[in-house]
């Protein structure tokens, strides 16, 4: 979290979007659900963002920043714990990218320390590294691969043996059950839980940040896209996506959208028809 570690103000540009995802299909089954997103909180010195954007103080603050980061008793992690800890939550779940996984280490084995609640791990990282993510953070079990069906599963206190695409502990082994199927109709996959999020921490554009299709074809060296999503692509129809549009544009304001699609341009037609569609409903934005 680089912007709470230096107690900055400034407004996150973009909403943690699997994690609303994974909240969405959570309220459908009527559980309780809180997002906690690190980067919207203050928990260190505060510091003026405004300042250290494109300044030799920038630099100066990553090097502070990865020293936070490699230090497992640093207060921040414990002002991280304590707030999650005051929820009483049944489930704790981290989302987790290999870059992001020195902070889920050092904050889930504070948890495991002070509690027995339910630690669940998703994310590009675990679906990779199941066993090694839990070995590392303690945690009860690793998601393996897209989450919204596997979630819900888990908190409906299916028996885990059961539940394909996650790793878990069992005594001391570490399990991997199969893997899951894709959800073959991203249509029926409600819509982010956006309402979750405080909106003063966001940029009004934040809101707009979208995903139309899952996966991509090609195998680039580079990139861990077909870990997740396996290498090809599931779309959903342009119907369904400019709906989404278009409930953002009117409960957010939002006209300025950004797609996070690996390859949003991967079919020609598609892209047209997802045109037309913003065309026919006359929605103004970018």
């Amino acid at each position: 979290p680089f912007y709470s570690v230096f107690g900055t103000e400034k407004q996150i540009g973009n909403i943690p979007l699997g994690l609303c995802y994974i909240a969405s299909v959570l309220e459908g089954e009527n559980h309780d659900v809180e997002i906690l997103d690190c980067e919207t909180l203050i928990l260190g010195d505060k510091y003026d963002a405004g300042e250290m954007a494109y300044t030799h103080d920038l630099n100066v603050s990553y090097t502070k920043y990865a020293e936070v980061m490699g230090n497992a008793n640093h207060p921040v992690w414990k002002k991280i714990a304590r707030l999650i800890t005051k929820k009483n939550a049944d489930i704790i779940g981290f989302t987790t990218q290999t870059a992001t996984m020195s902070p889920v280490i050092h904050i889930s084995k504070i948890l495991r320390k002070e509690s027995d609640t339910k630690i669940i791990l998703g994310g590009i990282h675990p679906t990779v590294l199941p066993a090694l993510s839990l070995e590392e953070t303690g945690a009860d079990i690793a998601v393996i691969g897209e989450g919204e069906r596997t979630i819900v599963e888990l908190a409906n206190g299916n028996e885990v043996d059961s539940i394909n695409g996650i790793a878990y502990r069992k005594d001391s082994e570490i399990c991997i059950n199969k893997s899951r199927a894709f959800i073959e109709d991203l249509d029926t996959i409600p819509f982010p839980a956006r309402h979750l999020l405080d909106r003063t921490k966001y940029k009004d554009t934040a809101f707009g940040y979208l995903i139309s299709s899952r996966g991509c074809p090609y195998n680039c060296c580079f990139c861990a896209s077909k870990k997740m999503w396996g290498q090809r692509t599931r779309f959903r129809t342009a119907v369904n996506f400019v709906d989404e549009i278009e409930e953002v544009k009117l409960r957010y304001g939002t006209r300025l959208f950004r797609f996070t699609d690996d390859t949003f341009t991967l079919h020609k037609d598609r892209v047209l028809d997802f045109c037309r569609e913003v065309k026919r409903r006359d929605l103004d934005i970018s």
